[in-house]
């Protein structure tokens, strides 16, 4: 099978040396350069495509930041994937509006090799923890809400009462078993609940709905 190539972008030596030790032990993954900015990946792209871009946060200034945006436009296949070490990182909900494939902590507790794999796949992740800290009490700017009026409003009549009560536990980041102790049902009843919203907001996980929810300000 061929390797994910892949570009790693930090600004510090360590955590690139790190990230090669990470990646070199698996054939599943082929590094083609480690860069320590945005636009030195936009020129290595001009050369050779990489499968994904795995970049920290904390370089994507204003200026580098619309380095990202040429990379997914000039680069559609390309995923992107952020790191970031801050719960609490308001600039997360920005770079998903730049159609961001990922977002991952640097702990390396997060199956970092997992998160790209699923990317390549065209499936999303974040972790509902970075989900909670970063978005669910940020203030969000009345234009989200006017922007996305009309999908809020077929999301709001689509879902019943208790989807969408099951939809905000699932913001706060609780498990389905705690959700059903907490509404006092079963936890298949639950479940049921989860299967209807995915298919309602068609999506393909839990941490998709989350996404979904926040991104068009449902809650």
């Amino acid at each position: 099978m061929k390797p994910i190539t892949l570009y790693l972008v930090d600004d510090y030596l360590l955590t690139r040396i790190s990230q090669r030790l990470y990646f070199t032990t698996d054939n599943s993954f082929e590094i083609l350069a480690e860069l320590s900015n945005p636009q030195d990946c936009l020129k290595h792209m001009k050369k050779k495509e990489a499968d994904v871009i795995l970049i920290d946060i904390e370089l994507l200034n204003q200026i580098d930041a619309n380095a990202i945006k040429r990379l997914k436009k000039d680069y559609p296949q390309t995923k992107v994937i952020i790191g970031t070490s801050n719960l609490r990182d308001e600039r997360l909900l920005t770079f998903l509006t730049y159609g961001i494939d990922g977002f991952i902590l640097k702990n390396y507790n997060t199956d970092i090799k997992k998160t790209i794999q699923m990317a390549v796949n065209n499936k999303f992740y974040i972790d509902l923890k970075l989900l909670q800290k970063a978005f669910l009490n940020m203030p969000m700017p009345e234009t989200i809400y006017l922007e996305n009026f009309l999908e809020n409003k077929k999301f709001i009549n689509s879902l019943t009462s208790r989807e969408i009560q099951v939809l905000k536990y699932l913001i706060e980041g609780y498990t389905n078993t705690q959700i059903a102790a907490k509404m006092a049902v079963s936890i298949n009843t639950i479940k049921a609940h989860v299967g209807n919203i995915l298919e309602k907001l068609n999506v393909q996980d839990r941490v998709q709905a989350v996404v979904k929810a926040l991104r068009t300000g449902l809650f």
